[in-house]
């Protein structure tokens, strides 16, 4: 069941709020570091997509669980969202070292 809704949530995002979501909430990256890998001038860009990934998780999220919460459940139960995470990660990695 949390695996079907995170997925669900997940796929409501655009490619760079996940990644963001991703890289932030789970992977442990800074904002900074988010704005080196997606390529963006300032923090703020981040700060707004961070808040906009996190506004259209709200609306999906369930009342009794806040967006944190149901990503961690997920990536506690789901295969799928494991891969994601490792792959967005290593993306990321390799971006912020110049690979």
């Amino acid at each position: 069941m949390i695996q079907q809704q995170l997925k669900h949530q997940l796929a409501i995002l655009d490619k760079r709020e996940r990644e963001a979501i991703i890289l932030f909430e789970v992977s442990g990256f800074s904002i900074e570091e988010i704005r080196r890998i997606q390529g963006d001038r300032s923090i703020s860009a981040v700060k707004s997509r961070l808040s906009r990934a996190r506004s259209r998780l709200k609306d999906q999220t369930a009342p009794q669980r806040g967006i944190h919460q149901t990503i961690q459940a997920g990536a506690e139960s789901s295969d799928d969202f494991e891969s994601e995470v490792l792959s967005t990660t290593t993306k990321a990695v390799r971006k912020l070292n110049g690979a």
